[in-house]
């Protein structure tokens, strides 16, 4: 099964009740291995669930952060994805790259909202 193209030229797709994504051509661009997908992105970059964590992943299939955490929240526009681990936050930037390690109680960001 796969779901609509969005306007940036994927579509999850569900194979054997994984989740991946397609492009146009039907080219997997995500193999089929998580157990849901973000269905539709105004960004480069989706949320991915494995075993009931949440990752991301790019437009090509790269894996910026690996599902390890309980929640992700991205802001691609400021360069940086909010995670937590249950209690604790902490801030990855949009390449991968760990900038403030889950151990902060309570990020408040302001020029997200």
């Amino acid at each position: 099964m796969a779901l609509d193209f969005q306007s940036e030229s994927f579509a999850a797709v569900c194979i054997n009740d994984k989740w991946g994504y397609i492009d146009r051509t039907g080219k997997i661009i995500a193999k089929p291995q998580f157990d849901d997908v973000e269905l539709w992105s105004y960004s480069n970059i989706v949320s991915v669930y494995k075993n009931e964590e949440c990752g991301c992943i790019d437009k090509t299939g790269k894996i910026i952060i690996k599902p390890e955490y309980s929640s992700i929240s991205i802001h691609e526009s400021l360069g940086v994805i909010i995670v937590s681990d249950y209690d604790k936050m902490g801030v990855v930037n949009i390449q991968g790259k760990n900038v403030a390690n889950p151990k902060i109680n309570w990020i408040y960001y302001p020029l997200l909202f």
